[in-house]
């Protein structure tokens, strides 16, 4: 974006930092907004739940019974994350777990993680919540046309379509995907979203462009920062 905003938090001589998170149910938009607010806040660092799974503790192995006993976030633990976000709190870098990558510590650090300030493991160090709220049906349409237009990388390093490459095997994996989806998947969305999007300091309207999610973004960004010096225009 050509014309960011680059956000400076000097408080007492001191940087301080603020972490934003974002939720919302599979494919309602968080990481291609997550995306956008980092580059129009000239590179805030970015923490997404999908990137760190494989650190996760407590997601059950029976989704259904965990459903049914109530559906308690605070099984998650994920101590990873949680130790990366405090390192950028502090100040210090961090290597990403997938890229391998470093990233540096910036004013605002955006989170993407399903249970918000539900989960006590993170809750106090949120300070804005922004639930991106879409319909059921859109979340479910929205996923299976990403596996439609999935990519794999072949030996030589091109890169094709899975469904042209391996159609059976793409129906498959669709097809697991929408059993998932009838058996419990709904109902969790159902019922954590909805608990995230009580506590939520902003709704957005996941059906809008994400240009505009941005600019709302940094709009209340502003509107709830005015003590912090704030350069360039939306």
């Amino acid at each position: 974006m050509k014309n960011s905003i680059i956000v400076k938090l000097e408080i007492d001589g001191k940087m301080k930092k603020k972490v934003l998170v974002l939720a919302g149910m599979p494919s309602s938009g968080k990481s291609t907004l997550a995306e956008g607010i980092s580059e129009a806040l000239g590179g805030a660092a970015v923490l997404k739940f999908d990137d760190y799974f494989e650190f996760l503790q407590g997601w059950p192995k029976d989704m259904r019974k965990w459903i049914d006993e109530g559906a308690e976030v605070n099984d998650w633990k994920n101590a990873q994350m949680v130790d990366d976000l405090k390192k950028l709190l502090k100040g210090k870098t961090i290597v990403y777990p997938i890229t391998g990558k470093t990233v540096q510590p910036r004013s605002f650090i955006i989170m993407e993680d399903p249970s918000g300030r539900e989960r006590r493991e993170i809750m106090d160090y949120i300070d804005y919540l922004l639930y991106i709220d879409i319909p059921n049906e859109i979340s479910l349409m929205r996923s299976l046309e990403r596996w439609l237009y999935s990519e794999m990388v072949k030996e030589d390093g091109s890169k094709v379509k899975v469904r042209e490459e391996q159609p059976a095997k793409l129906l498959e994996h669709m097809m697991k995907y929408l059993r998932m989806f009838v058996e419990y998947s709904r109902d969790l969305y159902v019922v954590v979203c909805e608990r995230v999007k009580r506590d939520a300091d902003v709704i957005l309207d996941g059906l809008k462009p994400t240009k505009e999610l941005v600019k709302e973004v940094l709009e209340f960004l502003e509107e709830n920062n005015k003590e912090l010096e704030m350069e360039g225009t939306l």
